[in-house]
């Protein structure tokens, strides 16, 4: 939804399921997608399967749950359930990321109650991604944890429950983080990176 030529006002994307838990009803790359927003609210939505109908095609990007880029303002990420994004590189020729909830741009953006689980990336898994200013995380719980399976992660070097860059603020208010991926011999995992200027944890 919106595009880089008019920005897209108003948007409610409200207790939906996309995707599931049985391959008949995998999708594709991204679960929603907006671009250039103003005064969105995407709650109550169930995303799972993403990414696993993709397992033929030589993949160049990545996958994500809630994908949101360019200027989004007074928006709003509330209660969903994101879990089972999978980039794999057992299944996919060229590796990519998985990620939970992927921002990138600028605005006011409210993240909060949300769950999100079982992200699994062909070279980096995120629960969430943040390159915009003035996010808000508060009362989320995010956890990731290995597959048990080394062919599946054997070209994953980084994840991370949350991985924040170029912020001018980010507010972290009551979460839960948790990242129990060890990946193989060589990758990097952490809780939380940020890489922000000014943040308030609480």
């Amino acid at each position: 939804i919106g595009s880089s030529q008019k920005q897209a006002v108003d948007i409610r994307i409200v207790a939906n399921t996309i995707g599931g838990s049985s391959p008949s009803d995998y999708v594709g790359m991204t679960g929603i997608a907006l671009r250039n927003i103003l005064d969105a609210t995407i709650e109550r939505n169930t995303l799972s399967g993403i990414g696993l109908s993709w397992a033929d095609i030589a993949l160049k990007w990545g996958i994500s749950g809630i994908e949101i880029i360019g200027v989004a303002d007074n928006v709003q990420i509330s209660k969903n359930v994101i879990c089972l994004i999978l980039s794999d590189y057992s299944r996919n020729r060229v590796v990519a990321y998985a990620i939970g909830i992927y921002l990138e741009g600028a605005g006011s953006i409210l993240i909060d109650n949300n769950i999100i689980h079982s992200i699994h990336g062909g070279d980096r898994a995120v629960g969430v991604y943040l390159r915009s200013s003035n996010a808000m995380l508060w009362h989320n719980s995010v956890g990731l944890a290995d597959r048990g399976n080394v062919a599946t992660l054997k070209s994953l070097y980084f994840s991370a429950a949350v991985y924040s860059e170029g912020h001018s603020l980010l507010d972290l208010r009551n979460n839960a983080f948790s990242n129990g991926i060890t990946g193989p011999p060589g990758a990097r995992s952490a809780t939380l990176v940020l890489n922000t200027t000014d943040v308030l944890r609480r």
